[in-house]
């Protein structure tokens, strides 16, 4: 289930690699985690910033191991998707 979101954004930045700036840094993961929802965000920076696996962001937020996939998965998903739509925009 993750793999398959990580695939979708490793696939929309592919898609719209020649539109990038190498003068500007790649900062924009953070600059998006405000547009997921609270949860999405909350197990995005667990796992993917902090590196916490599943089960240790399931105990730091006391949610299950299947909501954090859960939210880790559709924050990926929304994260593709306003990649796409920006790149769509250029």
């Amino acid at each position: 289930m993750t793999e398959d979101a990580v695939q979708d954004v490793l696939r929309a930045i592919h898609e719209k690699r020649h539109t990038c700036d190498p003068a500007r840094p790649f900062g924009s993961c953070q600059r998006l985690l405000p547009e997921l929802k609270p949860p999405q965000a909350g197990a995005m920076r667990l796992v993917e910033r902090e590196g916490c696996g599943v089960e240790e962001a399931s105990r730091a937020s006391g949610q299950s191991v299947s909501v954090i996939e859960v939210h880790v998965h559709r924050g990926l998903e929304r994260l593709a998707d306003i990649v796409r739509m920006a790149g769509d925009a250029d």
